[in-house]
């Protein structure tokens, strides 16, 4: 079975390509929902700078972005259905 490809089918690329590179603009409810738990991640983030200075923590940090970022895009997509 030869593995899937994009390269030739023009529908299906399209659709990859506005879910993974288009700006999606969130509605009013989106946008508080994103608010939201931005607040939570700034909790997270709040107790992240109670421990001592580190490479881990820093690296925990990083991926508390990264996880918003994620998260961010997750509800914005969702909400498009």
């Amino acid at each position: 079975m030869e593995p899937k490809t994009f390269g030739n089918n023009v529908e299906e690329y399209s659709a990859l390509e506005k879910y993974h590179f288009d700006y999606i603009r969130p509605n009013e409810q989106t946008a508080v929902f994103i608010e939201n738990a931005r607040n939570e991640y700034k909790s997270l983030l709040g107790k992240l700078h109670t421990i001592s200075p580190s490479r881990e923590r820093s690296l925990a940090i990083t991926k508390l972005e990264e996880s918003l970022m994620f998260a961010t895009k997750a509800i914005v997509v969702a909400s498009k259905g």
